[in-house]
């Protein structure tokens, strides 16, 4: 089942950021997703690199940190 063009199947772990992600339109930070998911900020900072480049998700800076949002 392809996601979008070039993505075959989505881990576990960026299922569960999407779906926090589409439930927060406004956007959230990667320790805020973390911790809505119960995941390590690590984990998911690396794994939400990935659905950008996927190009599931894109960010804004604001101040020094970023708020992610899904796209797709």
């Amino acid at each position: 089942m392809a996601v979008c063009e070039g993505v075959e199947r989505l881990s576990y772990l960026q299922d569960c950021i999407m779906e926090y992600l589409r439930q927060h339109p406004e956007g959230a930070t990667a320790k805020a997703t973390a911790e809505g998911i119960g995941s390590s900020s690590a984990a998911c900072r690396y794994s939400i690199r990935g659905l950008e480049r996927f190009g599931l998700v894109e960010s804004r800076r604001v101040g020094l940190g970023k708020i992610w949002r899904a796209i797709a």
